[in-house]
């Protein structure tokens, strides 16, 4: 059983930017969510603590559950308004019920589980606030398809190029660490699904390593986000 307000949908929101599937792992200490997006080049990661939940409680063994958070059932989960959650989970249904509202949606076969990725060791990390971000790539989103980072300096600088154009952005002061020089290509559209659901008011923490998957990571309701992103290789 777990009692929850809304941050909890926005994490499944969070996911559902990437996958149509949503894979949980039940532990008696918490919940493991790792989504690979179906092209396997990008995953979203997290795990909620009790701490930050109302209530939270499970006494069997780890259990592995995926159910589908496609647009259709996403649709109907987001108009939830109410901040007061009761979600139980049997074998074959996630039941959710607010005070005005009962949604089941069906627990799949054939679960299983990615893994986060590992071995990474990040010697850029980026401090920058998410709606400033997000506003800048959305711009260029029906442009171009690729966005390249690089670090400058305390600078990052966001690059878009196609046939038609050439630009730079420079988002200045930014660079908390950085101990290589640094420029990465990586999908525009994925990055924006990636942190979309990142509240406005927030700041995002970038990772970068030169042909190594960027890494964002920001808070929803207590809980760290993690996306991570395979670079874009030109042959």
């Amino acid at each position: 059983k777990i009692r929850t307000g809304a941050d909890f949908l926005k994490i499944l929101n969070a996911v559902s930017e990437l996958s149509d599937y949503l894979t949980m792992k039940l532990q008696k200490n918490g919940i493991s969510i790792n989504q690979m997006d179906v092209s396997g080049i990008a995953m979203i990661s997290t795990f909620i603590q009790p701490s930050t939940l109302q209530e939270y409680i499970f006494n069997d063994n780890d259990k592995l559950i995926q159910i589908d958070i496609s647009r259709p059932n996403m649709k109907l989960l987001k108009s939830i308004k109410d901040d007061n959650l009761l979600l139980t989970i049997n074998d074959k249904v996630l039941d959710i019920k607010t005070n005005t509202q009962q949604i089941q949606i069906p627990i799949l076969d054939g679960t299983k589980e990615d893994k986060e990725p590992s071995g990474y060791i990040y010697p850029n990390l980026i401090i920058v606030n998410a709606k400033q971000l997000k506003d800048i790539l959305k711009t260029y989103k029906k442009i171009v398809s690729y966005v390249r980072f690089e670090i400058r300096g305390k600078d990052l600088v966001l690059g878009f190029k196609n046939d038609s154009i050439n630009s730079e952005i420079v988002i200045p002061n930014v660079v908390v660490n950085n101990s290589e020089p640094c420029s990465v290509i990586y999908n525009l559209d994925y990055v924006i699904n990636l942190i979309n659901a990142c509240d406005n008011k927030s700041d995002i923490e970038i990772y970068l390593k030169d042909n190594s998957p960027i890494k964002f990571v920001y808070e929803i309701g207590g809980n760290k986000i993690k996306g991570y992103l395979a670079p874009y290789l030109e042959y």
